[in-house]
């Protein structure tokens, strides 16, 4: 029964019933008080007709009651106190697909780039930037693969630093290696013409605390020491506050 039904059914039929029975009920008790003759008061009825008319009251009593504890809501479990469902992040495959996408496999400097030499990554990081070659390395494959190799070179790669951190943690072996040795790199300290942007530190030092819970190889685990010791001694002489 819908809840506006209910408490309408409830309201205008099973309440009042249920007060006419506890009337009822009392009102026999009484008139089933014998007097000094023997008979029943008010006249109910005879000796020989108490027992059917007690009974017959006690139907209609039974019966009204079961009607009224029929009609309790049955209580509703209690979601306030339920813990939220734990947000699983998926992994970030660089391994696939393994060719370069369509729009960028007739670009130069992605083809160049294929070949891994820090000169063509340097060359593709110039034109790109940070910020893009972290859009790049989300989208995964094996573009996703050569932007965070290219990564470290680019112009803005200490001020977009958080930003790649961010996704470390969705890195599997190999690739999470390489990803850290990326990091490493970038987190010993900005070039000359680079600005700081030192929330970037907290973004690295949250990935990277969230990954050292997992398995890692003893490299891995070197890499991911260094880098948060980067980050300590920028915390330590005021350098991660500087703009």
């Amino acid at each position: 029964m819908a809840p506006a039904k209910q408490r309408t059914f409830e309201s205008f039929v099973v309440f009042p019933t249920c007060a006419l029975a506890a009337r009822l009920r009392q009102a026999t008790t009484v008139r089933v008080r014998r007097n000094h003759e023997g008979r029943v008061v008010g006249g109910l009825a005879s000796d020989t007709d108490q027992p059917l008319a007690s009974a017959a009251i006690m139907l209609v009593t039974v019966g009204t009651l079961l009607a009224c504890t029929s009609t309790r809501r049955e209580p509703q479990p209690d979601t306030s106190l339920s813990k939220p469902e734990p947000v699983v992040v998926a992994p970030l495959a660089l391994d696939a697909p393994a060719a370069l996408p369509t729009e960028l496999a007739d670009v130069p400097s992605w083809q160049l780039a294929q070949s891994q030499d820090p000169m063509d990554l340097a060359q593709l990081a110039e034109q790109l930037g940070g910020a893009r070659l972290v859009g790049v390395v989300a989208e995964g494959g094996k573009a996703g693969l050569i932007a965070l190799r290219a990564f470290e070179h680019a112009p803005d790669a200490h001020a977009e630093r958080g930003a790649l951190c961010v996704l470390l943690p969705r890195l599997l072996p190999p690739h999470r290696r390489i990803g850290l040795a990326v990091v490493e790199r970038v987190l010993q300290g900005p070039r000359f013409d680079e600005q700081i942007h030192p929330e970037g530190d907290g973004q690295c030092r949250d990935a990277l605390a969230s990954i050292a819970r997992q398995p890692l190889d003893p490299e891995e685990r070197d890499l991911l020491t260094v880098s948060q010791l980067h980050i300590a001694q920028r915390s330590d002489v005021g350098y991660d506050r500087q703009e």
